[in-house]
């Protein structure tokens, strides 16, 4: 794949989604989906217009496939309103359309397809449970198309035939949630040939247990027993999800027994049932107490329950099925107190007898599995076995945590391994049943680990009463088909993907977000665990933060709610909103529980009504279930949230729910106003600028009638929320600190309340504001208040040496995600010496012990030893920590309760400052979720603290320095995807500019990835992986690319590939590499593939240039970011940082050129004092290929030497530019060239000596052609004495055409009169065509609100290189006729006038920044959208988050417009204050300046109208441009609206394409703009939460500005055009705010 400008990204997500769909197929089949919704070519039309093709099922096939085909019938029925027929005979229907279904050996046209090769066979014959669905043209007489689905087998077929209902939009939950089904007309299957593939897991189901009150009240109302009118809705329902087998329900069930149907029907279905771990022989648990005699022990009552079991094995018949041998106890118990080893095998072997008697086969013929559940495992642990063929069903611990797995290396079992695992348990230490609870991610994270120690022959999953459980089960039953293609990234997209099946694209991000929240919410304990003392009231306002985040979740699921379409709610409500609504409710009720009883303990008055909301709260839980019960669904699912769920005092449900208890207090008429937290029980923290920058405390009322107060603060820094006012029962105050005014060190001071009565209680308050260290550029975390805490996914640095892997698990554990030590796929030992590491840097303010508790996930000892891992301090030895340690089933209930295992270290720090916390591998399979350390401040609660501050991950403030190049760390998932890659980089060439693009990429690597990218031997990284780098002088790089591939790349050009996990930059020079490198960090920056990939990049323009308007006093013309960067008093002896960080930038969007200086140039930069100083400037830039170039006086040779004239002509002064040319190049070797302004504004130029541009030009020139230098003379020329200033460029330089030197390029600006916020392009491109011409764009906002307000000019910049010249014909635009495409020039260029200065972010408004990244950007590739610009940019600068780059890319796009509208829409120009270019002054006329500096000079407003008129009766400008645009433009009817105030004097009258007057247009486009400028401020006040404070008030601040100002322009114009139009503004428009006269007297202060 060889890919160029734009496509690249397009190119590159798609490698992305073909890397998700996991392994690689045989070409022509593919895994995906292939039922869309719209119209095919070559497509088969399942239904078109709303008629459905008609279906064929032979009647020689199974009876669950003619069944189903029924289903399938009933579904496109259902999607598309008509029913379509269905033939089951064995004769081939004719038609012109069929869908032929069937299994291969039952259907006799699907087995000549198979034969003829027609349908793939090898892919069906001999495989289980799989089919293949293809378009087939005229596959037998009379059938002109058929899309025929063929199975493998009976369960193949219904697989294929439910995939098909499925794909056209019916839901496995259709019936089991009410999904409804979106209608369709059209449903066309694509082209190909498309299977699932043959299941990984040969069993996959789920086993229905626990299932009283709830599911069997459900059942008995509706079906009157566990009945087969039930289980068919059970049955279709696994198999829809691809599932084929079930445990069916079993306490006071038997599903044999209940209903002699059940497993007759779901034989037909294709349904293997089992009878759970604990009922052998396939007899269920109740029949014992049915049919069985005596006990239920084999050592006293054997003969008895062999018949027991011989009878189950009878009715079993054939019926397809796993028997369960051995034996617990009585009622899912341990069988005794002692195990008996002997016994047991001797149990399962009169067993298999048994199987042997009934079966008439060997017992290795009957599928039978032994469930190591609980005590079981013991036995097995201590040296039981049974035969090879019998598949041994490990378990997990009940609460989601696999308890044993093969060791490494074991023989593989005839009979397989399986695996049971949980989403409901009723036991200790607690049932928990209610509500789904599984984080996919723990999920997939446990069944992963079993997959890769071979545990494929059966997955089982406790479901409990099926209906909470329906989206961990869709899950559970997906991962099972293939665990391998369920990888890390597919699990984290598969709550969307499950969403968007079930209520919709549109909405399906925002409830994959509820989803995954509710139940990581869940997740951190089960709600039956949650009691009042849960959660700490006061400790980290924790019990306030868990129901505050429960409340805006609620919140979020309400509205989704309300968004979407009638027929969606009855199934939203039942899989997220109901679940969402009832924990926040439970949570809340819990919280207030507690807070009742400290504040009765208190005296609070508070108390009774927080006691009152205990009891509503409690009364909400049983509304809530009402409804689920009687209004859901018209009552459908009735009893089936009748779990209880409050009250639970020990591991069994209380029998009906039990309000908390609460306490009720007398409280008095009048009390006192008191503090809570208490001085005397518990202090407030320090108040410090990290993570505790905000201190909360409630000051509370102890009587019924209200108290006034006052707070005041020792010190005026310190600032309280409220300093005075009335307390009825409580307030919550919170303090915070100006800490620019806070000293240096530890303060105590405090916060006083006096009340009423003029009794005072002061609060102590510590203020610690420290001198901390400086910190790596990957930042620090801060030790606060006694603690550290980390989430472990914030490492600063990763190290894994392969096979070694660290893996991110996102929204996993309790608090944020997980790290897992894992192996290469593959791979299950590591050799030893292999090192993973990840460290944490911390600044500590205290010394001494320490102790550091790593949290990770209850992951058992599965091998039966405990897992370990290695931590240290700095350079202190690892030690090796067992997690498990004193393993007892205390330890046990507490870890599966509270979800964790706390792993707890001590340690020595010698001093405070900064320190590196290294945790490092030992065993596989850990994760580590966090870390905590306690330095002597850590305050009990159960999630413990906050994340601390990070002075990178989360800064306070950004400043906006780092522009573009920030490098944060990625998001895990990122950072896995590039780790391969950057294992280590080759760049043997060791020149300037390969040593800053190695730099560049080690730098960037540590700060997004947190690896440390060395330098490797080029065997290393082919063998490891990594980036090599280099020019075609290195073989090693120039190997990687063909002769043809390397010809591609010019000078400046760069080439990348990618193949494995090794990436390759090669180019022909290194600035090629440098761009290449830059060109890949985008891409990482940006979250892009970069995989397989194939890149060419050429530059459009050689020249890509920065104009510098600087002064040697350091004021910057038109500049509005600070003084010049460039501090000419300190050179050449001090050099500044921020030329190295400038230089940078510029390198990294591909300018490769700057000149330093104004074009209305003082000579003084031609002196050697000046050219040192510049040449020291140069050195600095070269690495990063930046050619300086100057600006100069063309009076220079009489300034500085002295000579009578500067005629170009004169032969001295010709010898003084080629003596200073040669004193350049000395100290400058790759000089630039020269940018000349001459005879323009009073610059002096050729024409004061009776010369032309091209004598002054040429001369200069020859002076620099010896050396390779350009010289850039600007076009920029008018005089007062021109009849239309907007000509006079043209009208001086055509004539011109061909007189230059071919090293002269000139310089023109974008439009004919000054950077205008809308002008059309100057009608010298494309006319000068034997000369180079070089567009000038400003970047700079002069005459675009400076740098208070927010213009994103890529739009402009686009609008003029795309724009048509007409020059050679259509297409000829103005970037063809200046990059060198068209005319064959020498050089290219283009130039952009700066705006970078000295303030702190560059550019003044940190928006501005954008525009620089963009011209650099597309001086690289014009043929960039600004849309794709600003997303990269967006991404880089902030976040790639779509809640934020979305709504303010959206912002930025419509920006320039806005301002347009505002400013002067319709073309007209120039009506800012004269001189500085700020605001409105449409009216000013200066009589001593000249006319064409006067705003009236271009808008020409009169009683008949406004507009200057360029038309062939006006100025005639538009006879410059070519046909068809001068006619175009001449034509008032044609001209463009946008433009027609440019080339036109307008009546007020005329009419707009919109049928508007032009007065009603004027008025209506300012006030749009106004409009635009205050929903600007509106956008960005709803992206606080995703950015940095510091930037965002930044913004916050300048979009307040430019709100202002556009009322200022619309009301200044507007009311100063209506003294010409005399007509009012449309009353359905906003009336001007201001006055003229005061808006005429109005001063504008230039800062």
């Amino acid at each position: 794949m060889i890919t160029t400008g734009i496509n690249r990204k397009f190119l590159c997500m798609a490698i992305l989604m073909m890397i998700l769909a996991g392994k690689s197929e045989l070409a022509g089949r593919s895994k995906e989906d292939y039922i869309v919704r719209h119209y095919v070519e070559d497509g088969f039309s399942v239904a078109r217009d709303g008629d459905p093709a008609p279906l064929w099922v032979s009647d020689r096939d199974f009876p669950g496939v003619l069944r189903v085909a029924v289903h399938l019938q009933e579904d496109i029925e259902k999607v598309t309103g008509k029913t379509p027929s269905l033939f089951t005979g064995t004769v081939p229907v004719s038609g012109d359309r069929v869908i032929i279904a069937g299994t291969i050996g039952k259907h006799r046209l699907i087995d000549q397809l198979v034969q003829s090769g027609r349908i793939s066979g090898k892919w069906l014959k001999g495989k289980r449970d799989t089919y293949v669905a293809t378009v087939i043209k005229e596959p037998a007489e009379g059938i002109r198309e058929a899309l025929v689905i063929a199975g493998s087998d009976k369960r193949g077929t219904i697989y294929g035939l439910y995939d098909l209902s499925r794909q056209a939009g019916v839901t496995p939950l259709h019936f089991w949630a009410d999904v409804p089904i979106t209608p369709a007309r059209d449903l066309y299957a694509l082209p190909g040939e498309y299977s699932p593939g043959e299941p990984a897991v040969r069993y996959r189901g789920i086993f229905i247990n626990d299932e009283a009150p709830a599911l069997s009240d459900w059942v008995h109302e509706r079906y009157g027993a566990f009945n087969s009118r039930f289980y068919e809705h059970v049955f279709e329902y696994i198999l829809r999800m691809r599932g084929n087998f079930l445990w069916p329900a079993m306490w006071g069930r038997a599903f044999y027994d209940d209903d002699p149907e059940n497993p007759r029907l779901a034989d037909e279905y294709g349904i293997v049932i089992g009878t759970s771990h604990h009922e052998p022989m396939m007899r269920a648990h109740v029949e014992w107490a049915r049919y069985g005699t005596g006990e239920w022990n084999y050592q006293t009552n054997p003969l008895v329950l062999r018949d027991f079991w011989r009878e189950g094995m009878k009715r079993k018949g054939n019926f397809e099925s796993i028997v369960t041998v051995g034996m617990r106890g009585d009622g899912d118990e341990p069988m005794g107190v002692e195990r008996n080893i002997g016994l047991l095998e001797q149990i399962i072997a009169d067993q298999r007898r048994i199987v042997e008697e009934v079966t008439g086969k060997p017992a290795r013929q009957t599928p039978q599995m032994w469930a190591l559940y609980k005590e079981v495992q013991d036995n097995h642990d201590q040296g039981m076995d049974v035969p090879d063929d019998v598949t041994l069903l490990f378990c997990d611990d009940n609460w989601g945590n696999v308890r044993k797995l093969p060791r490494p290396g074991e023989t593989q079992r005839a009979g397989g391994y399986g695996m049971y695992y949980h989403f409901d348990y009723v036991g200790g230490p607690r049932n928990y049943k209610w509500l789904n609870t599984n984080l996919i991610s723990r999920v997939w994270e446990q069944m992963d680990l079993c997959y890769r120690h071979g545990v494929d022959r059966i997955w089982i999953v406790n479901v409990g009463d099926i209906k909470p459980m329906e989206f961990p089960t869709a899950f559970f039953l997906e991962m099972a088909w293939d665990p391998a293609a369920m990888t890390r990234q597919r699990m984290n997209e598969y709550p969307r993907k499950w969403a968007a099946a079930h209520f919709g694209e549109a909405l399906a991000q925002e409830t994959a977000e509820l989803l995954t929240a509710y139940t990581r919410f869940n997740n951190r304990r089960k709600p039956e665990l949650i009691d009042p003392g849960t959660y700490h009231l006061v400790n980290y306002r924790e019990a306030g933060q868990i129901v505050e985040q429960y409340q805006q979740l609620e919140k979020r699921a309400l509205d989704l709610y309300q968004n979407l379409e009638e027929p969606f709610w009855d199934a939203f409500c039942q899989l997220v909103l109901f679940p969402i609504q009832a924990c926040a409710n439970l949570n809340q009720m819990y919280v207030a529980a507690a807070k009742n009883h400290l504040y009765a303990t208190e005296g609070r008055a508070a108390a009774n009504a927080m006691a009152h909301r205990v009891m509503e709260l409690y009364t909400r839980d049983s509304l809530l279930t009402a409804y689920f019960h009687k209004d859901l669904a018209g009552g459908k699912w009735n009893h089936m949230m009748s779990q209880t769920h409050i009250g639970y005092t020990y591991w069994q449900e209380p029998p009906v729910n039990v309000m908390p208890s609460v306490q009720w207090t007398t409280i008095p008429a009048e009390g006192h106003l008191k503090i809570s937290p208490d001085q005397g029980s518990s202090s407030l923290p320090v108040l410090d600028p990290f993570a505790s920058d905000t201190l909360f405390f409630e000051v509370y009322n102890t009587g019924a009638i209200p108290r006034r107060y006052v707070l005041k603060t020792g010190h005026p820094w310190l600032q309280v929320s409220s300093a005075q006012g009335s307390v009825d029962q409580q307030c919550a105050f919170f303090l915070t600190a100006d800490w620019e005014k806070v000293p240096p060190g530890r303060t105590e001071t405090f916060t006083e309340l006096a009340g009423e009565a003029g009794i005072a209680q002061r609060i102590p308050i510590t203020v610690y504001n420290p001198v901390f260290p400086e910190t790596p550029a990957t930042g620090a975390f801060f030790e606060s208040n006694g603690h550290v805490a980390i989430e472990a996914m914030h490492y600063s640095k990763r190290v894994q040496e392969p096979p070694w892997i660290w893996e991110h698990i996102p929204d996993f554990g309790r608090t944020y995600s997980g790290m897992r030590i894992s192996m290469q796929p593959g791979c299950m030992e590591v050799p030893p010496g292999k090192i993973a590491e990840l460290s944490y840097d911390i600044v500590f303010f205290s010394q001494g012990t320490v102790q550091v508790e790593a949290l990770f996930s209850p992951t058992l000892d599965f091998h039966g030893h405990g897992l370990g891992y290695a931590i240290a301090f700095d350079d202190e030895p690892f030690r090796t920590v067992d997690v498990h340690g004193n393993y007892s089933e205390p330890v046990w209930e507490t870890w599966v309760a509270d979800n964790i295992i706390r792993s707890g270290t001590s340690h020595q720090l010698r001093t405070p400052g900064l320190h590196t916390l290294r945790i490092r591998a030992v065993d596989p399979f850990l994760v580590l979720q966090r870390i905590e350390i306690d330095t002597g401040g850590l305050l009990p609660s159960y999630l413990g603290p906050p994340e601390s501050y990070h002075n990178v991950r989360n800064p306070k403030e950004e400043d906006g320095y780092r522009l573009w190049l920030r490098y944060r760390p990625l998001c895990a998932d990122l950072q896995e995807a590039y780790a391969p890659y950057l294992n280590g980089i080759h760049a043997p060439q060791q020149t300037a500019t390969m040593k800053v693009a190695v730099e560049e990429l080690r730098m960037a690597a540590e700060g997004m990835t947190g690896l440390s990218a060395r330098m490797r031997s080029l065997s290393q990284i082919e063998r490891n992986g990594g980036i090599l780098a280099g020019t075609w002088e290195e073989h090693a790089v120039k190997k990687q690319f063909t002769r043809k591939e390397r010809a591609l790349a010019g000078e400046q050009g760069f080439l990348i590939k990618s193949r494995g996990k090794r990436l390759s930059i090669g180019a022909t020079t290194d600035k090629g590499v440098l761009y290449g490198v830059f060109y890949l960090l985008r891409l990482i920056q940006t979250g892009q593939c970069i995989d397989n990939l194939n890149v060419i990049e050429n530059p459009a323009y050689d020249l890509r240039i920065l104009n510098h308007w600087d002064n040697p006093d350091r004021s910057v013309e038109r500049g509005y970011a600070g003084l010049s960067l460039w501090e000419w008093t300190q050179l050449p002896d001090s050099v500044s940082t921020r030329y190295h960080d400038y230089a940078r930038a510029c390198a990294s969007v591909g300018i490769n050129a700057t000149v330093l200086n104004n074009v209305n140039a003082d000579a003084c930069f031609l002196t050697p004092e000046y050219l040192l100083k510049i040449s020291v400037l140069a050195d600095i830039f070269r690495p990063y290929a930046l050619k300086v170039f100057l600006s100069v006086n063309f009076s220079s040779p009489q300034i500085l030497g002295s000579l009578p004239t500067s005629d170009p002509l004169d032969t001295g002064v010709n010898a003084w530019w080629k003596a200073k040319v040669r004193e350049i190049y000395r100290l400058i070797p790759d000089f630039g060239g020269f940018l000349v302004k001459a005879n323009s504004e009073g610059r002096s130029g050729p024409l004061d000596y009776g010369r032309s541009h091209a004598d002054g030009a040429n001369m200069l020139a020859r002076a620099v052609e010896p050396y390779g230098g350009l010289v850039m003379w600007r076009a920029f020329v008018y005089s007062p004495d021109s009849d239309d200033r907007a000509k006079q460029a043209y009208e001086e330089f055509m004539p011109l055409d061909g007189a230059f030197l071919p090293n002269v390029i000139i310089q023109v600006k974008n439009g004919p009169v000054d950077f205008q916020p809308r002008e059309p392009f100057t009608p010298l491109f494309g006319a000068m065509q034997k000369t180079p011409l070089m567009v000038e764009f400003q970047i700079t906002q002069e005459y675009l609100g400076w740098s208070k307000q927010m213009a994103y000019l890529a739009p402009l910049y686009k609008e003029v290189l795309s724009a048509d010249t007409y020059a050679l014909g259509p297409g000829t635009t103005v970037a063809k006729t200046t990059d060198g495409s068209l005319f064959g020039h020498p050089v290219s260029a283009i130039a952009g006038v700066a705006n970078t200065g000295t303030d702190r972010n560059w550019t003044g408004h940190h928006l501005a920044q954008a525009n620089w990244f963009a011209f650099g950007r597309l001086a690289w590739d014009h043929r960039l959208t600004s849309e794709e610009i600003l997303r990269e940019w967006i991404a880089m600068t902030f976040t790639s988050d779509e809640r934020f780059a979305g709504p303010l890319g959206s912002m930025m796009m419509e920006s320039r417009e806005a301002l347009v509208n505002y400013m002067m829409p319709l073309g007209l120009h120039h009506l800012f204050y004269t001189g500085h270019h700020y605001g409105p002054e449409p009216w000013a006329n200066d009589p001593f300046s000249r006319p064409d500096w006067q705003p009236p000079y271009y808008h020409k407003a009169d009683t008949s109208g406004v507009g200057f008129d360029r038309s062939r009766t006006g100025s005639n400008a538009v006879s410059q441009y070519y046909a068809p645009l001068s006619e175009i433009y001449d034509n008032l009817n044609t001209c463009p609206e946008n433009l027609l105030l440019w080339f036109h004097h307008v009546p007020w009258d005329h009419r707009m394409q919109n049928g508007n007057t032009l007065w009603e247009e004027l008025c209506r486009l300012y006030s749009l703009g106004v409009m635009q400028a205050r929903e600007f401020q509106k956008t960005w006040d709803g992206l606080a939460p995703y950015i940095d404070k510091g930037r965002f008030l930044d913004i916050q601040y300048r979009l307040k500005i430019q709100a202002s100002d556009a009322q200022w322009w619309r009301d200044a114009c507007l009311l100063y055009f209506q003294t010409f139009s005399r007509k009012s503004i449309p009353l359905n428009l906003e009336r001007p705010v201001y006055d003229l006269d005061e808006l005429k007297r109005r001063e504008v202060v230039m800062e």
